[in-house]
Parts: C-alpha cells; structure tokens; sequence
C-alpha cells in the first residue's frame, strides 16, 4: 500500500477467537501506537492513524490480537509514505 503525505488513515483488523478478544494492539515500525479492546463491528478493530506517524518510505505495521486466555496472534504489512514529513 502507499500512503501519500500526511494524511490520516484507519488501519483496520480482524480477529475472532472461541473464547473472545481482550485487544488488539497496532504497531508502526515495533512502537506500539495504540490498543483496542472493543470492535467497531463484530470481529472488526479500528485504529485512526496520523500520516505524520510514518517515515519516508518503507514502514511495517503489526497487528497484534491477545484473546482473554493470553494466546496471541499477529500479522503485518508494510506501507510506503511517498511526501510529508515524519513528527519528531
């Protein structure tokens, strides 16, 4: 995917688990910028991200869902910011 400037985005995940979710965390290049307890539709999580929170090019975004016994499961995806400038 490309993200052009500064523009906000939503990252958006899905998780199901037999027992529940607790959260889903969402990580920009191994930070944590923010966790999710309650889906915005069933098994859909959403997280409003800044634009400026990705650096010029290449960046990796985790996804990491915990279900309430403490098991986790995680993917990724990478995105490269063409324009804007990173906060620092």
């Amino acid at each position: 995917s490309t993200l052009k400037g500064n523009s906000s985005v939503t990252i958006q995940a899905k998780a199901t688990d037999d027992w529940g979710v607790a959260k889903v965390e969402f990580y920009i290049n191994g930070v944590l910028y923010g966790a999710v307890a309650t889906p915005v539709s069933p098994d859909t999580y959403e997280l409003a991200v800044s634009g400026k929170s990705f650096g010029q090019g290449v960046n990796t975004i985790i996804v990491k869902a915990q279900d309430l016994a403490g098991k986790t499961g995680s993917t990724s995806i990478t995105v490269n910011k063409v324009g804007g400038r990173k906060l620092r």
